[in-house]
């Protein structure tokens, strides 16, 4: 029996399905649900990051750099926000 699968993608995950599709259409997909899907970013990337990121790449390979995203665009819960700024891996 040929399956159909009904795919919901959240974020990320949203980008992920989106390309998924996109890239083979043979898929058995009867359906598909998107929720804010990362389709592009709202700030553009200043063009000097991008310049040393790629120039330092081959060398660090994938480091973490800090972005321009006020954090208080990521959520209305005030306490979320606070662990998120407070945590050390941001």
């Amino acid at each position: 029996p040929r399956v159909e699968l009904h795919v919901l993608g959240h974020s990320m995950g949203g980008l992920t399905v989106f390309l998924g599709t996109q890239l083979d259409e043979k898929l058995p997909i009867r359906s598909v649900s998107l929720s804010s899907p990362l389709l592009k970013l709202r700030m553009p990337v200043p063009p000097v990051k991008k310049f040393f990121a790629h120039l330092i790449r081959p060398a660090f390979g994938g480091i973490q750099m800090k972005n321009e995203i006020d954090s208080s665009f990521l959520t209305h819960d005030t306490e979320v926000n606070r662990l998120y700024v407070t945590d050390q891996l941001n």
